[in-house]
């Protein structure tokens, strides 16, 4: 595998950030929200408990459809069954 492929690819990379803007439905901002750290499945944990919230109608990313959040979820939910984040 190329030293390209493997720095860019999900499989071989690790999370340096994750962080949301949550909006009302009528598009005002209500909360900033960030998470950083070494621990992938902790940061992943947490966007996903949060992300499970009410929250407006809307989802904007910026290169969601790029990385593949639902084996990164999936990875959270198997981990978390067979021990505690």
């Amino acid at each position: 595998m190329s030293c390209e492929r493997s720095i860019f690819d999900g499989i071989f990379s690790r999370i340096v950030g994750i962080a949301i803007l949550v909006f009302s439905d009528g598009m005002v901002p209500q909360v900033g929200i960030a998470w950083n750290g070494n621990n992938d499945l902790e940061m992943l944990r947490q966007f996903w408990d949060r992300m499970g919230q009410p929250h407006s109608s809307h989802i904007i990313t910026h290169h969601g459809l790029g990385f593949d959040l639902a084996l990164q979820k999936k990875a959270v939910h198997d981990s978390s069954s067979k021990t505690a984040l």
